[in-house]
């Protein structure tokens, strides 16, 4: 979905606390590719907007599920340099 939305929809998920990450794989490798350091080099993002400068803590990426639920996640490229 490059420079627009996807939309993903998970049925009968169960009631509870969840995190979400997404990553754009650019080039079809199946897999997000890192530097040697281990920063991603793709377009990544996790839920509630965490995890830009370092990895996100799950209380910080966490959400309730109790029913419907959406949760938007950005996909930014990496800082530059990576």
């Amino acid at each position: 979905a490059r420079g627009g939305t996807a939309r993903f929809f998970f049925p009968e998920i169960r009631p509870g606390t969840y995190a979400a990450a997404a990553f754009q794989d650019v080039n079809g490798n199946g897999r997000l590719d890192r530097t040697p350091a281990g920063l991603p080099v793709e377009p990544y993002g996790f839920s509630n907007g965490v995890g830009r400068t370092a990895p996100p803590r799950f209380e910080r990426a966490a959400f309730p599920v109790d029913g419907p639920t959406v949760v938007r996640v950005r996909i930014d490229l990496p800082p530059p340099g990576r």
